[in-house]
């Protein structure tokens, strides 16, 4: 039996239970409440487990095993940061977040800046929408490297593939489908990179071998969290552009396993758990890398290692194994990002117009519509982009700058009115594109130039607006009286 058969036996027969859970699961979606937020409905463990595989998703898996092989496993700081700032978000807002229960991150800058109709949810959508929509396309292509290293298709038809393999099933029964498949899949997920370890540092003759190899080319930095002299220059680098995003906000699509939790307390045990779970689990995947360099030696496309490996280190029927794992590790974070995508164009857009708001019939229908959307939206970033890290990043750069401040003083200002949010959101996340198109100059990130932006947009665009009521400052004030009973500690009921 040829490797391709076996390949293609595996992904066909995991994407038949995919699809069979997600029909299983539709019978239980029959409101908007439950197809967009399957409220209250599972536990810690379960959680905890779908979150690590939303988190790793294909930038943690391929991405990782790419900068790795690139760069050494130095690389683990600048993906797993935006788990170590959610820590924070975890401890401190997890449990309001639960309590306020919106659909989508928009909803929540709606409420507390509700001024000119609302309108402050349009640019607000649009960065959740980017950052969403740029994180389906980084899974789009880690799938599309797996579809042209194995089979030698196209990427542009790689990444075709790959979106109708995961629209397949999420558009059926929404939040549902992804939790559930999400949970089977966290299992398949767990051993990929284990096993992909064993399997090469075996080849490899044993870790003193990789040593070797690194000593000879006098580059022992590459196998060390703290290489270089200034490394933690670039922790720190890594850290602003990366981390400050999820110390506050974090992704719609934690919002929404947020929202999924049976109460506020489940909710943070779980985030927590969740980030201590996939830190350490991310630094399998650079292992991977820094050792595959050793068995296929330097100039491959670093993109197309983990994949290379597969196909040219392992038997067919052990290729199979971790291609289905890979496969999980990826579609659990893409079917996260493209149900949250949807949402955003359901909730946000679509469901704000006349007739349709408040249709529950209609709402229902537009979503399964609007996540269709999405994954041709993330497919033509895909196609345009064929990185994985660099679309993960820029997503994430423009987005913490349009958002991140007018959040902050949504949790925190008495003052901050809807003028100024919208001037902050727009002025930050507009200086961020603009930076990023002109190549961020003088080698700075665009967070460095779109947070200062955005703070000056707030602050200035503030005098053109009245001043905000008291009642909606309590919708999500941080020391409001709705969140009196949370000390962060107890437990919620609604």
């Amino acid at each position: 039996m040829s490797a391709n058969v076996w390949y293609i036996g595996a992904i066909v027969a995991y994407m038949v239970v995919m699809i069979g859970i997600s029909y299983v699961v539709k019978g239980k979606v029959s409101t908007m409440e439950d197809y967009g937020k399957a409220t209250g409905r599972f536990g810690a463990f379960m959680l905890t487990a779908v979150s690590v595989g939303a988190w790793v998703g294909g930038g943690g898996l391929v991405g990782l095993c790419a900068w790795s092989y690139d760069a050494g496993l130095s690389q683990w700081w600048g993906y797993s940061l935006a788990y170590i700032g959610a820590i924070p978000m975890a401890l401190f807002f997890t449990t309001r977040i639960r309590k306020l229960n919106f659909y989508t991150i928009p909803d929540f800058f709606e409420a507390r800046y509700p001024d000119y109709g609302g309108a402050v949810k349009y640019p607000a959508a649009f960065y959740i929408l980017v950052r969403n929509v740029t994180m389906l396309g980084v899974q789009f292509n880690a799938i599309a490297f797996l579809l042209t290293v194995m089979f030698g298709v196209s990427h542009g038809v790689g990444v075709i593939i790959a979106a109708l393999m995961v629209v397949s099933y999420v558009a059926i029964s929404g939040m549902m489908s992804v939790v559930v498949t999400n949970f089977v899949q966290s299992f398949l997920q767990s051993f990929t990179p284990i096993i992909a370890f064993i399997i090469v540092l075996k080849l490899a003759g044993g870790w003193g071998n990789v040593h070797e190899f690194y000593a000879a080319a006098n580059n022992l930095d590459a196998l060390s969290l703290v290489g270089g002299v200034n490394w933690w220059r670039d922790v720190f680098s890594y850290f602003l552009s990366v981390g400050v995003f999820f110390i506050f906000i974090a992704d719609q699509s934690d919002w929404q396993r947020i929202n999924t939790a049976k109460d506020g307390k489940t909710a943070r045990r779980s985030m927590i758990s969740a980030t201590f779970t996939a830190l350490p689990f991310l630094l399998i995947p650079c292992l991977v890398g820094v050792v595959a360099k050793v068995l296929l030696g330097p100039g491959l496309p670093p993109n197309e290692v983990f994949y290379t490996m597969i196909k040219n280190l392992l038997s067919p029927g052990m290729g199979a194994l971790l291609i289905v794992g890979a496969l999980a590790t990826v579609m659990s974070c893409a079917s996260s990002f493209l149900f949250a995508a949807g949402m955003n164009i359901s909730n946000d857009i679509i469901g704000q117009v006349p007739g349709i708001k408040g249709n529950e019939k209609k709402m229902l229908s537009y979503s399964r519509y609007s996540t269709i959307l999405a994954c041709v939206l993330g497919a033509i970033l895909a196609i345009l982009i064929k990185g994985i890290l660099d679309l993960w990043l820029w997503g994430l750069l423009v987005c913490a700058c349009g958002l991140v401040i007018p959040y902050i003083f949504a949790w925190f200002s008495k003052t901050m009115n809807t003028a100024g949010a919208m001037g902050g959101m727009i002025l930050g996340g507009g200086v961020a594109i603009a930076w990023s198109l002109a190549g961020s100059p003088f080698g700075l990130d665009a967070v460095w130039v779109g947070l200062p932006a955005s703070l000056i947009g707030c602050l200035i665009f503030k005098f053109f607006g009245k001043v905000p009521t008291p009642e909606v400052v309590e919708r999500t004030y941080y020391f409001g009286e709705q969140f009196k009973d949370l000390d962060n500690q107890a437990t919620l009921t609604q």
